[in-house]
Protein backbone atom coordinates (compact mmCIF):
# COMPACT_ATOMS: atom_id res chain seq x y z
CA UNK A 1 0.00 0.00 0.00
CA UNK A 2 2.67 2.42 0.47
CA UNK A 3 4.36 1.94 -2.86
CA UNK A 4 1.09 2.21 -4.33
CA UNK A 5 0.57 5.62 -2.50
CA UNK A 6 4.13 6.83 -3.03
CA UNK A 7 3.07 6.88 -6.86
CA UNK A 8 0.50 9.54 -6.31
CA UNK A 9 1.13 13.04 -6.87
CA UNK A 10 0.86 14.53 -3.68
CA UNK A 11 3.33 17.24 -2.01
CA UNK A 12 1.79 16.12 1.22
CA UNK A 13 0.98 12.60 3.53
CA UNK A 14 -0.74 12.94 6.59
CA UNK A 15 0.04 10.05 8.23
CA UNK A 16 -1.08 8.07 11.68
CA UNK A 17 1.17 5.31 11.02
CA UNK A 18 4.41 5.90 13.23
CA UNK A 19 6.63 3.88 11.18
CA UNK A 20 9.09 5.63 8.26
CA UNK A 21 7.43 2.71 5.29
CA UNK A 22 5.52 5.62 3.73
CA UNK A 23 8.84 7.68 3.51
CA UNK A 24 10.63 4.88 2.56
CA UNK A 25 8.20 3.88 -0.12
CA UNK A 26 8.84 7.67 -1.56
CA UNK A 27 11.88 7.23 -1.65
CA UNK A 28 11.76 4.01 -3.46
CA UNK A 29 10.01 5.92 -6.28
CA UNK A 30 12.48 8.49 -6.84
CA UNK A 31 11.12 11.10 -4.45
CA UNK A 32 13.16 12.94 -1.52
CA UNK A 33 10.53 13.63 0.69
CA UNK A 34 11.10 15.47 4.20
CA UNK A 35 9.40 14.58 7.55
CA UNK A 36 7.97 16.19 10.50
CA UNK A 37 5.80 15.36 13.67
CA UNK A 38 2.89 16.76 15.00
CA UNK A 39 4.32 18.64 18.05
CA UNK A 40 0.93 17.74 20.38
CA UNK A 41 2.56 17.87 23.57
CA UNK A 42 4.60 20.60 25.35
CA UNK A 43 8.10 18.08 24.93
CA UNK A 44 7.94 18.09 21.80
CA UNK A 45 7.14 21.48 20.94
CA UNK A 46 10.03 22.31 22.22
CA UNK A 47 12.09 19.61 21.27
CA UNK A 48 10.48 20.14 17.44
CA UNK A 49 9.87 23.80 16.90
CA UNK A 50 12.23 24.51 14.38
CA UNK A 51 13.12 20.46 12.88
CA UNK A 52 10.31 19.66 12.24
CA UNK A 53 8.95 22.71 9.62
CA UNK A 54 9.86 21.49 5.87
CA UNK A 55 12.98 23.69 4.41
CA UNK A 56 10.92 24.71 1.55
CA UNK A 57 7.46 24.69 0.37
CA UNK A 58 7.06 20.69 -0.41
CA UNK A 59 6.50 19.68 -3.97
CA UNK A 60 5.41 15.91 -5.89
CA UNK A 61 9.22 15.80 -6.18
CA UNK A 62 9.91 16.67 -2.40
CA UNK A 63 6.83 16.04 -0.56
CA UNK A 64 6.25 16.32 3.01
CA UNK A 65 5.70 13.20 5.26
CA UNK A 66 3.80 14.81 8.78
CA UNK A 67 3.42 12.36 11.24
CA UNK A 68 0.05 13.59 13.25
CA UNK A 69 0.28 10.51 16.28
CA UNK A 70 4.26 10.09 16.50
CA UNK A 71 7.00 8.25 15.35
CA UNK A 72 8.12 4.61 16.22
CA UNK A 73 11.68 6.29 16.58
CA UNK A 74 10.46 8.58 18.85
CA UNK A 75 8.60 6.81 21.63
CA UNK A 76 7.46 9.50 23.66
CA UNK A 77 5.86 10.89 20.75
CA UNK A 78 3.37 8.29 20.47
CA UNK A 79 -0.21 8.34 20.46
CA UNK A 80 -1.45 5.34 22.11
CA UNK A 81 -4.16 5.58 24.70
CA UNK A 82 -7.18 7.63 25.36
CA UNK A 83 -5.70 9.33 27.49
CA UNK A 84 -3.05 10.23 24.64
CA UNK A 85 -5.94 11.13 22.30
CA UNK A 86 -7.51 13.73 24.67
CA UNK A 87 -4.22 15.16 25.21
CA UNK A 88 -3.66 15.28 21.47
CA UNK A 89 -6.60 17.24 21.08
CA UNK A 90 -5.77 20.27 23.48
CA UNK A 91 -2.12 19.69 22.75
CA UNK A 92 -2.73 20.93 19.29
CA UNK A 93 -5.14 23.42 19.82
CA UNK A 94 -2.51 24.54 22.05
CA UNK A 95 0.51 24.45 19.86
CA UNK A 96 -1.17 25.60 16.35
CA UNK A 97 0.99 27.68 15.40
CA UNK A 98 4.27 25.02 15.28
CA UNK A 99 2.15 23.42 12.77
CA UNK A 100 3.56 24.11 9.36
CA UNK A 101 2.07 27.16 7.72
CA UNK A 102 1.94 24.58 4.59
CA UNK A 103 0.37 21.87 6.71
CA UNK A 104 -2.64 23.95 7.59
CA UNK A 105 -3.13 25.83 4.12
CA UNK A 106 -3.16 22.30 2.03
CA UNK A 107 -6.04 21.07 4.96
CA UNK A 108 -8.01 24.10 4.18
CA UNK A 109 -7.37 24.46 0.52
CA UNK A 110 -7.57 20.70 -1.13
CA UNK A 111 -9.64 17.88 -0.71
CA UNK A 112 -8.95 15.34 1.87
CA UNK A 113 -8.71 11.37 1.19
CA UNK A 114 -8.48 9.15 4.48
CA UNK A 115 -7.54 5.55 4.04
CA UNK A 116 -7.34 2.61 6.10
CA UNK A 117 -9.38 3.57 9.38
CA UNK A 118 -12.26 2.28 10.85
CA UNK A 119 -14.53 5.62 10.50
CA UNK A 120 -16.01 4.73 14.06
CA UNK A 121 -13.14 3.93 15.83
CA UNK A 122 -10.72 6.47 17.92
CA UNK A 123 -8.41 7.07 16.07
CA UNK A 124 -10.43 8.42 13.27
CA UNK A 125 -12.56 10.24 15.35
CA UNK A 126 -9.79 12.43 17.10
CA UNK A 127 -8.12 12.82 13.73
CA UNK A 128 -11.13 14.09 12.05
CA UNK A 129 -12.39 16.66 14.98
CA UNK A 130 -9.19 18.11 14.90
CA UNK A 131 -8.87 18.37 11.20
CA UNK A 132 -12.32 20.04 11.25
CA UNK A 133 -11.58 22.13 13.57
CA UNK A 134 -8.51 23.92 12.15
CA UNK A 135 -9.01 27.26 10.51
CA UNK A 136 -10.13 27.11 6.83
CA UNK A 137 -13.36 25.30 7.66
CA UNK A 138 -15.69 27.11 5.05
CA UNK A 139 -12.84 26.81 2.61
CA UNK A 140 -12.53 23.10 3.17
CA UNK A 141 -16.69 22.69 2.66
CA UNK A 142 -15.94 23.18 -1.19
CA UNK A 143 -13.95 20.45 -1.71
CA UNK A 144 -15.61 16.44 -2.08
CA UNK A 145 -13.71 14.78 0.65
CA UNK A 146 -13.25 10.61 0.28
CA UNK A 147 -13.37 8.34 3.07
CA UNK A 148 -12.86 4.33 1.64
CA UNK A 149 -14.61 2.42 4.49
CA UNK A 150 -15.78 -1.05 4.77
CA UNK A 151 -18.79 -1.89 5.72
CA UNK A 152 -19.44 -2.03 8.88
CA UNK A 153 -18.73 -5.44 10.50
CA UNK A 154 -21.84 -8.04 10.89
CA UNK A 155 -21.06 -9.23 14.52
CA UNK A 156 -19.24 -6.22 15.06
CA UNK A 157 -21.47 -4.03 14.58
CA UNK A 158 -25.67 -5.07 15.39
CA UNK A 159 -27.22 -3.72 13.10
CA UNK A 160 -24.66 -3.01 10.42
CA UNK A 161 -27.27 -1.04 8.01
CA UNK A 162 -28.18 1.50 10.66
CA UNK A 163 -24.20 2.07 11.45
CA UNK A 164 -23.58 2.67 7.93
CA UNK A 165 -26.57 5.08 7.43
CA UNK A 166 -25.76 7.27 10.95
CA UNK A 167 -21.12 7.22 9.39
CA UNK A 168 -22.78 8.76 6.13
CA UNK A 169 -25.12 11.10 7.83
CA UNK A 170 -22.25 12.02 10.48
CA UNK A 171 -19.59 12.83 7.69
CA UNK A 172 -21.88 13.65 5.25
CA UNK A 173 -22.34 17.33 6.41
CA UNK A 174 -18.61 18.01 6.18
CA UNK A 175 -18.94 16.80 2.17
CA UNK A 176 -17.11 13.43 2.96
CA UNK A 177 -18.32 10.36 1.21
Amino acid sequence: PFDALAETPFPLYLTTDPSDLLAEALARAGRTPEVGMCPWNDDLAYRHKIADTPAARPTVAAPFVYHLFGRLRDPESLVLTEDNYLDFLMGITANRTLIPDFVIGQLAQSALLFLGFRLDEWEFRVLFRSLMNQEGQERRRRFKHVAVQIDPEEGRTIEPDRARRYLENYFGENRID
